[in-house]
């Protein structure tokens, strides 16, 4: 390319950029004189009918009639389940988190294996299938506990997991709900919620199976690296925050997280 075309290109580079800048002066200069007009359209077009978007984490994004609720006895259903036996789920005609419980069981500690034995009996009951968290992805889960220096278990554990079911500009994902409350022997479920979202936002996927650490050991090792073990009203929440196990302590004086790395079982940072 000779000098002249050269100085050519430069020209109209210079003048292409010039012309876009005096565009977005004058862009601005019309939006601010007419700004209030056009807020009010905008918000006539795009904001007025809006709702917030349907969320597989609330109820409130599944049919109703694709929500249920169970009741069953902690004491005995880890057994009967280990001998066996499927009749253990009795359907309840409404919420039980309405309400206060009918029965409360005491020294409930499952572990990460309880919870998803229960729940995988329980999608045999209501899917006519176990749960599959290796042909499902998982969207969110956590365990709820109380702190003790002798951690052994939760007694509250959900869960939300799902499949893609259509890729395109918007991706379609089916999700299933599943909360166990084992304090008070009840379920809740909701499922085959359909969810859309666009194609640059996809859905992650929890490898939980994958993980060497479970829950009730993360608790374990949070405990002996700044865990608040021996606080009264004191409860813990174990899930996933950026890859990493979060044991989250909430105590009347604020919470204190600890983050261990679920395949080494490493403590990872405090805050």
């Amino acid at each position: 390319m000779n000098n002249r075309m050269v100085k050519r290109v430069i020209k109209a580079v210079s003048w292409t950029i010039v012309s876009l800048l005096a565009l977005l002066a004058l862009t601005y200069g019309y939006y601010e004189n007419h700004k209030s007009s056009i807020d009010l359209t905008f918000y006539e077009v795009f904001l007025r009918d809006s709702k917030p978007e349907p969320s597989p984490g609330f109820l409130s994004g599944y049919s109703n009639n694709r929500i249920g609720y169970y009741q069953f006895n902690s004491q005995t259903i880890l057994a009967s389940l280990e001998q066996g036996k499927t009749d253990v789920f009795a359907r309840l005609a409404m919420d039980p988190r309405l309400d206060d419980p009918d029965i409360e069981y005491d020294n409930i500690a499952w572990t990460q294996a309880d919870f998803l034995r229960v729940a995988s009996a329980l999608s045999q009951k209501i899917w006519n299938e176990p749960l599959d968290l290796d042909g499902w992805a998982i969207y969110s889960f956590y365990f709820i506990g109380h702190c003790s220096d002798t951690f052994g278990g939760f007694n509250d554990f959900h869960i939300v997991y799902y499949k893609t079911i259509k890729i395109g500009w918007e991706t379609v994902y089916s999700a299933r709900y599943l909360t166990l409350t084992p304090w008070r022997g009840t379920a809740v479920w909701a499922g085959d919620g359909e969810f859309s979202e666009l194609f640059i936002f996809p859905w992650g996927n929890i490898e939980l199976t994958k993980f060497k650490t479970t829950a009730e050991q993360a608790v374990q090792i949070a405990n002996k690296n700044g865990g608040k073990v021996n606080q009264d009203r004191c409860r813990i929440r174990a899930d996933i925050r950026d890859g990493d196990w979060r044991i989250e302590y909430e105590t009347d004086t604020g919470l204190v997280d600890i983050f261990i790395n679920p395949f080494s079982g490493k403590v990872e940072s405090k805050k």
